[in-house]
């Protein structure tokens, strides 16, 4: 949770061609993430979400591994969380990176730069989940 008063929040946006809602909280407890692109849906819960507080004012980075690559490389979507007043639908605007990671099925040592990024602008809101 990344709110000056620790309440919950559901984040909706989107950019890029990909729509995200984000929870920080759900009814069984734990964070739900859906990822939406080009038609396809993607639903994260709990462990499968990676929440991490950046270190300084960046607020919290929200990462899901949203696709393996045929050469053994995985596709991760992190989305910056700004801290955010807990109040009535807050505007967002913030990014989220895509990432690819260099991988290799047959575990051989691979040459050069081991991830390459796409950042992606994100607009939406930030509400409160009422009890």
């Amino acid at each position: 949770m990344n709110t000056k008063s620790g309440q919950s929040l559901i984040y909706e946006l989107s950019g890029g061609g990909i729509k995200i809602t984000y929870s920080t909280t759900s009814f069984a407890g734990p964070p739900t993430l859906s990822f939406e692109r080009g038609g396809e849906s993607q639903s994260f819960f709990g462990k499968d979400i990676l929440v991490q507080e950046a270190p300084l004012t960046l607020g919290s980075l929200v990462s899901v591994k949203i696709g393996p690559a045929s050469d053994g490389a995985d596709t991760t979507f992190t989305l910056l969380i700004p801290t955010t007043p807990a109040i009535d639908s807050t505007p967002i605007k913030t990014y989220g990176i895509e990432t690819q990671h260099k991988g290799s099925l047959t575990g051989e040592i691979l040459e050069g730069q081991g991830e390459t990024y796409k950042p992606v602008e994100m607009n939406g809101t930030a509400d409160r989940i009422l009890a």
